[in-house]
């Protein structure tokens, strides 16, 4: 299966933007084999880079949706795996100076018709 093409005149629209401030707390679940600030470069995550280009970290502003992220990824999955639970682990980050990033879903609707399912 392949990503849908964004929309023809992406380019034109505004992005709606989101500041995290210095001192934020950010909370992830990331795989412990790796550091927790890993930017990774595979071309497997839905927000990677198609041609590897660029790294990708998630996290959230809370550790529910760290959680969600990581381990909800499978509309109606009611399980977890245990062993994907034990490759992974949970770090706070603190921010270290203002992100200004571009936020691609707002109020649970993705911006622009991106296709953002988890």
């Amino acid at each position: 299966m392949t990503a849908p093409l964004p929309p023809t005149d992406l380019d034109s629209r505004e992005p709606l933007l989101l500041e995290i401030p210095s001192g934020a707390t950010l909370h992830r679940f990331y795989t412990a084999a790796y550091d927790p600030i890993f930017f990774d470069k595979s071309k497997l995550g839905r927000f990677n880079s198609p041609d590897g280009s660029f790294g990708v970290l998630s996290t959230a502003g809370n550790t529910a949706g760290a959680f969600a992220e990581t381990f909800l990824r499978t509309p109606g999955r009611t399980l977890i795996d245990i062993d994907f639970m034990r490759r992974k682990a949970y770090v706070r980050l603190t921010v270290t100076r203002t992100l200004k990033l571009i936020r691609l879903a707002q109020d649970r609707r993705p911006w622009h018709m991106l296709d953002l399912a988890l």
